[in-house]
């Protein structure tokens, strides 16, 4: 996808992109990290972000915790989930489901 990240972007009716630092990295050819450093997974987040302002677009991306949330937002996303979608997922459903390997020990 980001190698054809303009084209994607240039659809008419897409609002925006969502940045998975992991699965990006994996893409990639990296170990997966909430926060990556190696260069080529950083350019390919930093071309998405800078993508999505340059078209009026929503930017979105998953970070490690508040304060590289906080980061991230000042650094131009218009939108900063700490935390992986799986650990939001895995919380949600221990609140509302009693499974006991869900919950945190």
């Amino acid at each position: 996808a980001i190698k054809n990240l303009d084209a994607i972007l240039d659809v008419e009716g897409l609002d925006g992109a969502f940045i998975g630092p992991c699965d990006l990295s994996i893409s990639l050819g990296e170990p997966p990290k909430e926060t990556p450093t190696a260069p080529h997974v950083v350019d390919a987040i930093n071309k998405t972000r800078e993508g999505c302002k340059a078209r009026g677009k929503i930017g979105m991306i998953f970070v490690g915790d508040k304060h590289r949330a906080q980061e991230a937002l000042q650094e131009g996303w218009s939108f900063a989930i700490p935390a992986p979608d799986i650990t939001w997922m895995t919380r949600a459903i221990a609140d509302v489901v009693d499974i006991p390997m869900m919950k945190k020990k």
